[in-house]
């Protein structure tokens, strides 16, 4: 009986290592197993790298937005204080945007036909 064969019940059992070619390719089905199942976690699971790829997309399209955003929340910050403080740009949006007139004045609206419009 070999130095690493244990006993049990009276009788010696050799360890998987020491039975031949059946260990052996039992050794590399656990150990591809294993690797298989840590691959799982690693690529699929949550927080693994699929997550990670998705997530960095996100936020790419978040930076993206927020650059947007802010961009044009400048713009309006812009419009609003020339409206503050530009009496003449006010005027001009009230009349162009909301149509506004003066007293005694007449807004005259000239519509185009319908063919000129579509060039």
């Amino acid at each position: 009986m070999n130095r690493s064969a244990m006993t049990q019940g009276g009788r010696a059992v050799a360890s998987l290592a020491e039975r031949g070619p059946r260990g052996r390719l039992w050794k590399a089905a656990a150990l591809v197993g294993l690797l298989a199942v840590w691959a799982y976690v690693f690529f699929v699971g949550d927080g693994g790298w699929l997550d990670l790829r998705r997530e960095r997309q996100r936020l790419s399209k978040l930076e993206s937005e927020v650059a947007r955003l802010e961009t044009q929340n400048d713009s309006l910050r812009l419009v609003l204080e020339r409206m503050e403080n530009d009496p003449g740009f006010l005027e001009k949006v009230a009349r162009e945007k909301l149509r506004m007139v003066r007293p005694n004045e007449f807004l005259y609206e000239i519509k185009q036909p319908a063919a000129e419009q579509e060039e």
